[in-house]
């Protein structure tokens, strides 16, 4: 039996067709094929079925609908429909629900894609999206978990579609591509990484013009639309095209290509990657590098350097006593050394430090924004200020103190909404003009906040109190308190979800749109560190030193890679994954 969900509702044994004919048989049947071989309670598919006003008579009206399906679906002596407390289990393999085999070739698809497997990356990812017959849940009516689970697998659906359209790039199909990705982009015209993908297709088509026309369509709809500028992403491919980078073009080669031929490939789909990290800086990253030999585990007081398209490390870079933070932006990658008090300036082609700049005190976290590098000095309560031009501390902002005889600790930072925020003290966050470094406004939140991070519309804040507060930058205000399983050390938001590293071995996702939880994913032991970029979402796990890469998506780890020892914090940026790597005995 095969059931089908993405397009209107079927359910198949053989070539014979199943009459589900009720809606709310449908709504069951679909609620338990998203959860194969799961307990799904009966309060949870009453309050679907009767759309949160059940009537008096619900539960007994949930056994006769079960009873009417297993009619439907065990017209043998095999139970498949299970009562289990306290609610039902649907007993059938993922691979029998078309949604479940979508899911699954897009992961294969996707890893073959980041292994450069570009052939099997395409192939993989045309089944994917053939599975494909309308819009999932269609005729479910208005079920709230329908609504919300076609929502996520319409945005699998488009990001399956672009790495589709990426393996063909790489593959040479430039001029094939033009019409489809023209159509795409008249239909997601917010989607950057299509229009980067247009781009490129129209300059290897040798139609450079239109290529740049399409930027500026982009630039005019962003600007007048959004009030924003494109991403750099898409502001760096511009200006590959405009100096006709040789990197933008890529060789097909019906024989073994040479080694020299490898690399040229491997460098031009770098530059082709758009969603996952600055096209020159990519490629700068991928053919540069230190020289040095691939390192088998990272030593302690280093910046580890994974390879996306690897998950290889390739690279340990000795930094300073203790590294606790890594962030990147202003030209470089920047790492916070909490013993020794300093801030290691890494370029990210050479993969080597360049400046080592004394802060004066401890410090705990590091954000890069409005043309400043700004960290987060512990104990402290300070905020110093880092100006990328000179490698100077330019300013050390003081903030007042929470309470009398309390010290504000300043443990976290990060930057966007036109502001610098600051987890403070013992129960608040600080939000700072960057152009004064003035406070403009003080939020309190749950006691301890650990950790910031910025996007999807608000800022978020981790904190001991086993809570993530979202904070309104319209009224800087707490507008949702949502409580997770422990401290959270690390959180960041993207990819239409915030995601925070949970003590001990968990990654939380959060649905900013609803404010809830909507699963967890088993990673290393004692994350602490959590990033997004090249399509992914990663974690650093202090306690087995680890680094998991997530697809997030479809919510699995895609690959787990060792680094050793402690590593602490990860961030993402010119085509590779920095992650600072401590002493596992620090205290």
């Amino acid at each position: 039996m095969r059931f089908f969900l993405l397009g209107p509702f079927e359910v198949r044994e053989g070539e014979r067709q199943i009459p589900v004919t009720s809606r709310r048989q449908k709504v069951l049947l679909a609620l338990l094929l998203v959860h194969p071989r799961e307990v799904v309670a009966r309060d949870r598919l009453i309050e679907e079925l009767w759309r949160g006003s059940p009537p008096p008579t619900a539960e007994n009206a949930l056994h006769g609908l079960v009873a009417q399906l297993r009619k439907l679906l065990e017209p043998s002596d095999h139970p498949m429909l299970v009562t289990r407390p306290p609610g039902y289990v649907l007993e059938v393999e993922s691979e029998a629900i078309d949604v479940h085999r979508f899911e699954a070739l897009v992961d294969r698809g996707h890893a073959a894609l980041v292994e450069g497997r570009n052939e099997d990356a395409a192939r993989q990812l045309r089944d994917a999206l053939a599975l494909w017959r309308g819009r999932p849940f269609e005729d479910l009516g208005e079920a709230p978990f329908a609504q919300a689970e076609a929502a996520r697998l319409e945005e699998l659906r488009l990001r399956a579609l672009e790495d589709r359209i990426e393996a063909d790039l790489r593959l040479g199909r430039a001029e094939d591509l033009v019409p489809e990705l023209q159509a795409l982009v008249g239909r997601e015209p917010y989607r950057e990484r299509l229009r980067g993908q247009l781009m490129l297709a129209l300059y290897r088509s040798g139609r450079q013009a239109d290529a740049l026309a399409s930027y500026r369509e982009a630039r005019r709809l962003f600007v007048d639309e959004l009030g924003i500028e494109p991403s750099p992403e898409l502001q760096a491919l511009e200006r590959a095209i405009l100096q006709q980078e040789s990197s933008l073009l890529v060789s097909v080669e019906v024989s073994r290509p040479t080694r020299r031929q490898r690399r040229l490939r491997i460098a031009a789909a770098a530059a082709s990657l758009l969603v996952i990290g600055g096209i020159v800086a990519a490629v700068l990253t991928l053919t540069g590098g230190s020289g040095r030999a691939t390192p088998a585990s990272a030593s302690p007081d280093s910046v580890a350097v994974i390879d996306p398209k690897t998950n290889r490390l390739v690279d340990v870079i000795p930094v300073g006593s203790t590294p606790i933070a890594v962030a990147v932006g202003a030209g470089a990658a920047w790492v916070v050394n909490s013993q020794d008090g300093t801030l290691s300036r890494i370029d990210p082609r050479t993969r080597q430090v360049t400046r080592t700049i004394g802060l004066g005190t401890p410090a705990s976290d590091v954000a890069v924004g409005f043309g400043s590098v700004w960290v987060a000095n512990g104990t402290a309560g300070s905020l110093t200020r880092v100006d990328p031009r000179t490698n100077a501390v330019s300013e050390t902002l003081r903030q007042p103190d929470e309470e009398p005889l309390v010290s504000p600790a300043a443990l976290g930072v990060a930057t966007g909404e036109g502001s610098v925020w600051l987890a403070s003290g013992t129960k608040r966050v600080l939000r700072i003009d960057p152009v004064t470094g003035t406070t403009i406004a003080t939020v309190p939140v749950p006691a301890g906040p650990l950790a910031v991070g910025v996007g999807e519309g608000a800022v978020w804040v981790g904190s001991l109190a086993h809570r993530v507060s979202r904070i309104e930058p319209s009224t800087n205000q707490v507008t949702a308190s949502i409580p997770v399983g422990d401290e959270s050390e690390g959180i960041v938001a993207g990819y239409g979800a915030v995601w925070a590293a949970v003590c001990c071995d968990s990654l939380w996702r959060i649905d900013p749109t609803t404010n809830v939880l909507t699963g967890t994913v088993p990673v290393g032991a004692t994350p602490s560190g959590v990033a997004t970029g090249e399509g992914s979402v990663w974690v650093a796990s202090y306690g087995d030193g680890t680094v998991s890469r997530i697809n997030p998506f479809t919510r699995r780890v895609t690959a787990t890679i060792h680094v050793g020892h402690g590593a602490v914090d990860v961030a993402v940026g010119y085509g590779a994954v920095w992650v600072a790597v401590e002493p596992r005995n620090v205290s």
